[in-house]
């Protein structure tokens, strides 16, 4: 399924980028106020979830909030849904708290990982409400994301992008042909 590791050596330069990163990218972000961090998100989750919000299979997010928190970053993305839309939502009334480093999260959303393991390895963190929690983790399970769903002025950048996240996360080559879902 997924672990098959390349050798330690591969995409050395990457990893280094990989682990400078947060360092890096902690000064830029703290200028950005944390709202305009989860209205990014928000903006980028509305365009490549519209299918799965259109079909209300994030309903389980209406009128409660979920934080992201990459305390790495320093930074905290909060959202809920309205209607049909993620919208930033207010990070003192989390319902939902999901923390974790930047590895664990780009690990998480190139499907190197499950949340399974990362919260049994304890890298990656839950807070707040479990049935929440398990709905989330539910739909993460069960989404199945392709690169059809980009725009296609940045489908050849994301399978440049992926390809590189891998290799510096330390996982072996996938194949990034147009629509095949990233699993």
């Amino acid at each position: 399924m997924r672990f098959n590791r390349s050798s330690p050596n591969a995409g050395m330069p990457l990893r280094a980028l990989l682990d400078a990163l947060p360092v890096v990218a902690r000064g830029p972000l703290s200028l950005v106020p944390q709202r305009v961090h989860s209205m990014v998100l928000c903006a980028a989750l509305n365009r490549l979830l519209a299918a799965e919000l259109r079909a209300a299979e994030l309903d389980f997010l209406a009128q409660r909030s979920l934080v992201i928190d990459v305390p790495e970053l320093n930074t905290r993305f909060c959202i809920t849904l309205t209607g049909t839309r993620l919208v930033p939502a207010n990070p003192r009334c989390a319902d939902l708290t999901l923390r974790g480093g930047l590895r664990e999260f780009l690990e998480l959303a190139l499907r190197e990982e499950d949340p399974d393991s990362l919260f049994f390895q304890r890298r990656l963190h839950l807070d707040g409400d479990v049935e929440l929690g398990l709905a989330l983790k539910n739909f993460l399970d069960a989404i199945e994301i392709d690169q059809a769903r980009l725009p296609a002025m940045l489908r050849p950048l994301a399978m440049r992008a992926r390809a590189a996240a891998l290799r510096a996360l330390g996982y072996g080559a996938r194949s990034a042909i147009p629509g095949e879902p990233y699993q």
